[in-house]
């Protein structure tokens, strides 16, 4: 391939991908209201059995305020249980700003990222209560509590209240689920666009153009995907919230091991072995391997032209390169390929001629062997997209199963519709 067409065609690409603010306000929103339906909650026989018309009913009886959770104060904005989900998962972002360093999690250590706690430590709150260095209230154990709350307070707008907590605790819990099918989140790959407490990216630039490509275009994405993209979870394989990140230490059913064996990062790429003239993974993540299980690399090589790639902003010629992997799903059984996992950059040939001398090439100059643009991101979105709607409309069927048998969930909300005391069900 011509050097110099490559060089437009892949310089094209990333330029074209802005460094924006994404996966928060509207990618989050979205993804959980879309998941919520999907979950038991969606499902007009469960709701209507504990006195609901709908998830989506605009009754004032069926609103709760939203609240500020740091303040403990509700706004003049009354919202569904639908909307104080997809509201927690904008609000886990957006509360501090500082409670995204905890939203990393390598399932190959359980290790967090560089400054913060470890995803399922912090959401779950399985391992013990979290105060330092920061505290923790919005949790999927403080969830419980807050069901807890919803019972037993007599008074209907505490009642309220509480539950209002409780579905914005829920979706702030959700939001890890969708983190989690994000793949720098689980390669600890971490990145920054934008600032922090008023401190710009802690002195460095590095913004996730996955992100900001998936929020540029999430309504036409998430619009691709509903609730048979992917099989309802079967909860029998499911026996702690835990399980729905990681269940076999790195191998098992987890969202978190799922992305993590299987897509690779800015940051994790492919490298290229100057020893052994080959292409192979990222040091510290084994998998994806280039090599497809022992069958060999296999690179699929497409014209720019091609209807597949082309459009009115690539008026151009010239091929891209990209890699094949295989996507092993362990909770489905399945292998699938993914034809553009990695796309080979227009620097490999720089790379590779330079290479019988490695000690003039550090490691953020052989990782420029690989690249990730649009094309990458969007052979991921089938894999990635359908798996954070199910897993966290699982772990929303998890938390109801787990907690409330029929009975309990029939009293505890038709108690919070009932203006008095004497009005409350008796089951």
């Amino acid at each position: 391939m011509n050097i110099y067409n490559r060089v437009i065609v892949t310089s094209v690409l990333f330029l074209s991908a802005q460094a924006t603010y994404a996966y928060k306000i509207p990618t989050h929103d979205n993804l959980s209201q879309k998941t919520v339906l999907c979950s038991i909650l969606g499902q007009d026989d469960f709701t209507k059995s504990i006195g609901w018309v709908s998830i989506e009913n605009d009754n004032e009886k069926f609103k709760f305020k939203r609240l500020d959770l740091i303040t403990k104060t509700g706004s003049a904005v009354d919202l569904t249980s639908r909307e104080l989900i997809g509201w927690g998962a904008v609000y886990e972002d957006e509360e501090t700003k500082l409670r995204p360093v905890n939203h990393f999690f390598n399932p190959l250590t359980s290790e967090g990222g560089a400054a913060g706690i470890a995803s399922p430590d912090w959401a779950i709150e399985d391992t013990g209560k979290i105060v330092f260095p920061m505290k923790q209230e919005y949790s999927y154990s403080d969830a419980k509590n807050m069901i807890a709350d919803a019972l037993t307070a007599t008074d209907k707008n505490e009642r309220k209240e509480a539950w209002g907590q409780f579905f914005q605790t829920l979706g702030m819990v959700v939001h890890h689920i969708q983190d989690m099918s994000q793949p720098q989140h689980v390669r600890n790959d971490n990145h920054c666009d934008g600032d922090i407490d008023g401190i710009s990216c802690y002195g460095f630039h590095n913004p996730s153009y996955y992100e900001a490509y998936t929020n540029d275009n999430h309504s036409m994405i998430l619009a691709s995907y509903g609730c048979n993209s992917y099989p309802q979870l079967d909860l029998r394989y499911f026996s702690t919230a835990r399980d729905f990140w990681i269940t076999d230490n790195g191998n098992g059913r987890g969202i978190a091991e799922y992305t993590n064996h299987n897509f690779v990062s800015a940051g994790t790429n492919f490298d290229y072995h100057w020893l052994s003239n080959n292409v192979v993974p990222d040091f510290r993540y084994p998998n994806p391997d280039p090599q497809n299980l022992g069958t060999g690399i296999k690179i699929h090589k497409i014209d720019i032209q091609d209807p597949a790639l082309m459009s009115a902003d690539f008026p151009l010629a010239g091929e891209l390169w990209f890699y094949e992997t295989t996507v092993n799903d362990n909770y489905l059984g399945t292998q699938t390929a993914n034809k553009r996992a990695s796309t080979e950059s227009l620097w490999k040939e720089h790379i590779e001629q330079y290479a019988a001398n490695p000690y003039d090439l550090d490691e953020e100059v052989i990782k420029k062997a690989f690249n990730l643009n649009k094309f990458n991101f969007e052979a991921a979105y089938p894999f990635l997209i359908p798996r954070a709607i199910a897993y966290g409309a699982g772990l929303i069927n998890y938390f109801f199963r787990g907690r409330l048998d029929v009975s309990n969930v029939l009293y505890l909300c038709l108690l919070y519709t009932s203006d008095a005391a004497d009005d409350r069900p008796r089951v």
